[in-house]
């Protein structure tokens, strides 16, 4: 997969997970419709996680050193 589909895809992450959280302040969700979308985001915040770690965590430190590699 190439890194426009990544970011693509990570930004796709957040915005569901940001939606989701303002549904469950500004709707008025059916009976069991919050528990439902509570569990929805406890995984895309799971998802939301991989993609912080990868854009901001190992995957940056794992470039920095590939190219400190490549530079000697």
């Amino acid at each position: 997969m190439n890194e426009y589909a990544r970011t693509i895809l990570a930004i796709l992450i957040v915005v569901l997970v940001a939606l989701c959280i303002w549904a469950i302040f500004y709707y008025e969700l059916p009976k069991g419709g919050a528990e439902i979308l509570s569990i929805l985001i406890g995984y895309m915040t799971s998802s939301f996680q991989q993609v912080y770690g990868y854009y901001f965590g190992y995957s940056e430190g794992s470039a920095r050193k590939t190219e400190l590699l490549k530079s000697n």
